[in-house]
Order: structure tokens, then C-alpha cells, then sequence
């Protein structure tokens, strides 16, 4: 009996080392191209997101507050215009004419000046709201336009404090300068020989009456 001879080729063993080289090879992008995809990636960190965000909220932010702010001081502007286009106008106590050509305070002195009412006024048995209403029908008698009472008030506050402050004046400032004056005319009168003589006494009257009305009319 013959021995068998095989036909098929010896199997020659696989090199999978040079395989998997070769494999690994063509798989891998080259510098070249790994460089040009990356600057032609478009970022998307955390950079982007914030500059975003960012600018979404800046303009909103920005939008309104500027139309609120416009809106608000423009309105408010516009109200007080209306405002004070609204108000009463204002009515001199000093400049208008009341009967005889008087002016509304003219005719609170007169009525102050009658004997008791002022006292009347100050007494605080009787509330000053009443005594200026009683007033305020006086001017209106008398040719004036109505008044508030607290207009009227405040004119005759006024007027103690100008009053008080004359007074000061007199007793002080003008005092002195009469003082003074009453000096120079003596020693005018102890020389004779001066005939031209100026009359010292007279001037100081007449300075001191005017710098106390500058400071209240009705002293």
C-alpha cells in the first residue's frame, strides 16, 4: 500500500503584526490636515457662550433701561410742566390796589394798627386761623381779592419780624449815630466863629429814619 502525498500547498502563517501597522497607518490623519481641520472647527467653549450671553444681555439690559429711563424723566417732566401751567398765579401783597390805592398789606397793618385787634391776634384764647379769616373778609370789604388765612398769617409774621428788627435798630445802631451827632453839634456850638454850621442833629434823624425803613415800612 502507497503512502498519501498531500496536493494542497503548505499554509504559510500570517505576519498580523505588519497587518495591523499597516492598518493603524492609513486610519491616521496627517499633521497637515489635523492642523487645518482645527482652525477651520468653529470654537464652541465656554468662551463663546459667555460672549453670547454677554452680548444678548448687554443689549437687553442696555435697551431698557435706557427706554424706561428716557420714558420716566420724560413723563415726569412733562408732568410737573402741567403742573405748574395748573397752579393759581401768584398775587402781590405789595403792588396791588385795594380801596384808596392800598395794597392788601396796607390794609393788614390798618387793621392790625386798631386798638385791640392786634392783641386780639396774639391772644391765644382765640385760635389765629379765626382772627386771620376776620381779616381776610376785611381786606375783601375793602376792594381785595380772598386770601388764605395762612397767607395772611405768615404776612403778619413777617411783619413782627421786620418790626423787631427796626426797633433793634433804633435802640442800637441809630441811637449811636444820634449820640454822635448830638457831640459834633456841641462842639459847633462852643466855636462862634462857625456860622455855617452844619445841622449834625438833623442829618443823624433824617440817616436813622431811613435805614429803619428800608427794614420795615410801617415802623
Amino acid at each position: 500500500m502507497s503512502a498519501i502525498t498531500p496536493t494542497q500547498p503548505p499554509l504559510t502563517p500570517i505576519n498580523t503584526s505588519q497587518h495591523t501597522t499597516q492598518n493603524s497607518q492609513a486610519l491616521a490623519p496627517t499633521e497637515g490636515t489635523t492642523a487645518s481641520q482645527t482652525q477651520n472647527t468653529p470654537a464652541r467653549g465656554r468662551g463663546s457662550r459667555g460672549r453670547s450671553r454677554g452680548g444678548g444681555r448687554g443689549g437687553t439690559q442696555g435697551g431698557t433701561r435706557g427706554g424706561t429711563r428716557g420714558g420716566a424723566r420724560s413723563g415726569t417732566r412733562g408732568g410737573a410742566a402741567d403742573q405748574q401751567g395748573s397752579q393759581t398765579p401768584h398775587r402781590s401783597w405789595t403792588n396791588d390796589k385795594c380801596r384808596d390805592g392800598l395794597s392788601t398789606l396796607d390794609l393788614i397793618v390798618e387793621w392790625l394798627t386798631v386798638e385791640g385787634n392786634y392783641n386780639l391776634w396774639r391772644n391765644d384764647t382765640v385760635s389765629k386761623r379765626e382772627v386771620d379769616e376776620v381779616i381776610v373778609e376785611y381786606i375783601i370789604e375793602n376792594g381785595g381779592g380772598k386770601r388764605k388765612w395762612e397767607g395772611v398769617d405768615q404776612q403778619i409774621t413777617n411783619l413782627e419780624k421786620k418790626f423787631r428788627a427796626a426797633l433793634a435798630y433804633q435802640s442800637q445802631t441809630g441811637q449811636g449815630i444820634l449820640d454822635a451827632a448830638d457831640e459834633l453839634a456841641r462842639q459847633a456850638a462852643a466855636n462862634p466863629d462857625d456860622s455855617e454850621a452844619e445841622d449834625y442833629v438833623g442829618q443823624a434823624v433824617t440817616e436813622t429814619e431811613t435805614a429803619i425803613r428800608k427794614i420795615c415800612k410801617y415802623f
